[in-house]
């Protein structure tokens, strides 16, 4: 038996001695590994390409075939950095860089990163940077070339948001052949930021700080208020002054009744 499922099943064990439920319950969130964080090999090839791994301040600098649990990382190209700022409580999550030179990507300690996919491909200069505290569930985000995916600290994602920075395809003048959608501003969600499940953010998204973006939202704009709640397709502004909190209402609700 794996150490882990060995872990697992103790943790299992003492938690029946638990008897307050509520107590039990926080103390298999806090034990247990997640059978999906699998312990798997980074790929790294190309010239310069980093993969940093900040743990209580400290750097270390991975070398290819290093293993690291809950998230896959292929790196490819040249003068490319990944650097993760532990904890991260990673799980069935991907970083994927290839034809691509200069990019960045930075992830800060988060207690839950799950199903993240990073695709930073066929091109230059990308950026990625994911806040302190902010967590996710099957968040998908593409940086084409020449663009920025800025997301801050303590936002939530739902499940199946999608991140586009940029278009990945070429737009030309017919008349000209000029590109016209080069150089698109950064995709920007500001701090506490709550993303609702399978909104789309795209190029050109500012979202400010404390911002509550409805399910099934399309953002294709700057906004300029912090506290707003947006939605629709193109989300447009529902409420002004919201703030939002982590806590269950409906469970707090429950445990006070």
């Amino acid at each position: 038996m794996m150490k882990k499922e060995v872990n697992n099943f103790l943790v299992r064990i003492i938690s029946c001695f638990i008897l307050n439920k509520t107590k039990r319950k926080l103390y298999r969130q806090k034990y247990l590994i997640d059978k999906r964080a699998k312990l798997t090999p980074i790929s790294i090839s190309g010239t310069n390409n980093k993969v940093i791994l900040v743990k209580n301040g400290k750097e270390e600098i991975l070398k290819n075939g290093q293993r690291l649990y809950g998230i896959k990382i292929n790196v490819a190209g040249d003068n490319n950095i990944v650097k993760l700022i532990y904890p991260i409580n990673f799980n069935n999550s991907i970083i994927d860089i290839h034809f691509t030179r200069n990019s960045y990507v930075e992830i800060n300690s988060s207690p839950h990163i799950d199903g993240i996919n990073i695709s930073v491909n066929y091109g230059f200069n990308q950026k990625v940077i994911i806040g302190k505290g902010t967590t996710c569930c099957g968040l998908k985000i593409d940086a084409p070339s020449n663009s920025s995916c800025l997301i801050g600290n303590d936002c939530m994602f739902g499940e199946f948001v999608k991140c586009w920075s940029g278009d990945c395809h070429a737009i030309t003048d017919k008349n000209t052949g000029e590109l016209i959608n080069a150089d698109p501003e950064a995709l920007h969600v500001g701090n506490h930021c709550w993303i609702g499940e399978s909104t789309r953010l795209l190029k050109h998204t500012y979202l400010p700080d404390n911002t509550i973006v409805g399910a099934c939202s399309v953002v294709t704009k700057p906004f300029g208020e912090e506290n707003l709640i947006i939605a629709g397709n193109p989300a447009k502004i529902i409420k002004r002054n919201a703030v939002w909190h982590r806590n269950n209402q409906c469970a707090e609700n429950y445990k006070n009744s």
